[in-house]
């Protein structure tokens, strides 16, 4: 119970409850929910409301304004007047960022200019007059993958028709399953015929990282990497080297069409059966995803008239399926 860490709101509720509810003192509240007492002393006091009761919402309210406030300051107070004066120009928030920079004044990037403007008018100020677009700006949950920005990119409609037949071996779907926070990823490979899934673990989803996983799960299968399909993620932008290193074609699938990677999307349900969302997957073991692979590979699917992808891919005589039934049979005797 050492070390400061700041509250969660499930923890700020649960201490409301604990003292006003239950009539627990800080020390019980903080041996409850395994933190230290001068935390939740420090909380109560600092967070009361105008009567001095301690209310969850209002202790949340304060520390989010109290973490603004930090980030705020990290810009000179100078540069923000000099920001609202090109403002009142009629300049847009991008013309001033980028002019403050280019004369040597400060770095201030438009999106923080926006977000101070937003602020201002909350408060009653009047710099949003000033904008050409004076329509409250919508908060931005995350940015979609455009596919101008993968270079060279070969679309899906190029692709040899053989690989919609499911005929053969060889033909790959790739995409990425996201962590908790976006922190932490999986590489998720699945062949189109047999359906056996290849799984990487990177700890940042960068198109490096990413291609070296595909890389290092897919070169020890020679001559059985044929093409691989993904989606316009730009983890994939190394695309062109990946094709390189393992003697295939790659092109990207229809924005907005998952339905082209659909083995890929399934098996992407599966596995999220194993690593529910909201986990850490960075950490998720080594051990862990050869533990999933095997029995994602080792199950037989109605599609592949319930055979396992593993028979599928390698046949049924090959030695990773044989040690598969003998254990199998172990466990069934």
């Amino acid at each position: 119970m050492s070390g400061y860490r700041q509250l969660t709101e499930r923890q700020r509720y649960q201490i409301e409850l604990y003292t006003q509810a239950a009539g627990m003192t800080a020390a019980e509240v903080a041996r409850h929910l395994g933190i230290h007492r001068s935390t939740v002393g420090r909380e109560m006091k600092r967070n009361r409301n105008r009567y001095g009761v301690y209310r969850a919402d209002v202790a949340q309210r304060k520390a989010l304004a109290r973490r603004r406030g930090k980030r705020h300051a990290r810009i000179p107070e100078r540069l923000w007047r000099q920001a609202e004066v090109l403002l009142r120009r009629c300049w847009s928030p991008e013309q001033a960022s980028r002019w403050l920079r280019r004369e040597g004044r400060g770095r201030i990037s438009h999106a923080s200019i926006y977000r101070h403007v937003e602020r201002d008018r909350a408060g009653g100020g009047d710099l949003h007059r000033f904008l050409r677009c004076r329509k409250r700006r919508r908060r931005r949950y995350g940015r979609g993958a455009k596919a101008g920005t993968i270079r060279n990119r070969v679309p899906i409609a190029r692709r040899p028709a053989v690989v919609e037949e499911r005929s053969r071996l060889g033909d790959w779907e790739a995409d990425s399953i996201v962590g908790a926070r976006q922190q932490g990823a999986l590489v998720s490979l699945t062949e189109r015929r047999s359906r056996l899934v290849q799984l990487a673990r990177v700890a940042r989803r960068t198109a490096a990282r990413v291609s070296a996983a595909v890389i290092g799960r897919l070169r020890p299968l020679p001559g059985a990497v044929l093409t691989i399909t993904s989606d316009n993620g730009t983890e994939f932008a190394r695309h062109e080297a990946m094709a390189r290193a393992l003697g295939a074609d790659f092109y990207f699938a229809d924005p907005y069409a998952a339905w082209q990677r659909g083995a890929n999307e399934n098996a992407n349900g599966l596995v999220r059966q194993f690593f529910p969302k909201g986990s850490d997957l960075r950490q998720v073991s080594d051990e862990e995803l050869e533990r999933v692979m095997e029995l994602l590979n080792n199950r037989p699917r109605r599609c592949l008239d319930w055979k396992t992808p593993n028979e599928v891919f390698y046949g049924p005589r090959a030695p990773q399926v044989r040690a598969w039934r003998a254990r199998l049979e172990d466990e069934l005797r």
